[in-house]
């Protein structure tokens, strides 16, 4: 699987000119896959697309997502929704009270995906908003 997530945020991070992912994404990749919970969509053997959150801030209960990355090819087809859906009742599940985000403010495409799965800014920086949805 780490070949996998590793070969998809590569071609998405050129896609943002590597301003989606700053650090190593092998490193990056390494620490989503011990410390996050991920879930996977594949089309055949070829990974379209994850989820990886955080599930361990069992105080505030707060869930956060890390990283939604989508094939370009596959997108508009309803998978990031599916993605967000299964974190969400995963979360729930855990009894966590938020699920909350952070997207860059040139990501207008993520930006309404989020909005549409209810989620909302409650925190705005210089290149990116905190979004948050109540579970």
């Amino acid at each position: 699987m780490k070949d996998h997530l590793i070969d998809l945020l590569e071609r998405i991070n050129s896609e943002f000119s590597g301003k989606l992912i700053s650090s190593g994404i092998e490193e990056y990749v390494s620490k989503l896959i011990s410390k996050s919970v991920i879930n996977t969509e594949y089309q055949n053997d070829d990974l379209i697309g994850f989820i990886a959150f955080y599930a361990n801030n069992t105080e505030s209960r707060i869930g956060f997502m890390s990283m939604l990355a989508i094939d370009e090819i596959y997108r508009g087809n309803s998978i990031a929704e599916r993605l967000i859906f299964k974190a969400e009742n995963y979360l729930k599940n855990n009894n966590f009270k938020y699920f909350d985000l952070e997207v860059l403010k040139t990501n207008v495409s993520a930006i309404a995906l989020y909005k549409k799965s209810g989620f909302s800014v409650f925190e705005e920086y210089k290149t990116y908003f905190k979004m948050r949805k109540s579970l």
